[in-house]
């Protein structure tokens, strides 16, 4: 059943993509806030554990603020092409008119 709910959300994929080239866009700008949230409320935590004098996972919490750093800073900056990508007109080669192409000699 799980392949199966796999193959049927690929194929779904797929064809959004093909109906709308903005989606992959969509999805990829969708995914890096989802993960951006995430890795607030880690920080978060990890920022309140510290406080509370944890020292025994000290290393681990200043490795969580170190890597929400990372993705916040560097790989969260690549959702500005993403949304300007999902917001921009979704004309493709394909809807153009074949007969300039066929004129080509």
């Amino acid at each position: 059943m799980r392949e199966f709910t796999w193959t049927r959300s690929n194929v779904a994929r797929r064809q959004l993509a093909h109906k709308n080239p903005a989606a992959g866009d969509f999805r990829m700008f969708g995914g890096y806030v989802t993960m951006a949230c995430m890795w607030a409320r880690m920080a978060a935590g990890a920022v309140n554990k510290l406080d509370w004098g944890d020292a025994e996972a000290a290393e681990f919490y200043q490795a969580t603020l170190a890597t929400a750093v990372f993705h916040n800073g560097r790989l969260l900056s690549g959702t500005q092409a993403h949304a300007t990508c999902t917001l921009g007109p979704t004309r493709t080669p394909m809807q153009l008119a074949p007969e300039p192409f066929s004129s080509m000699d």
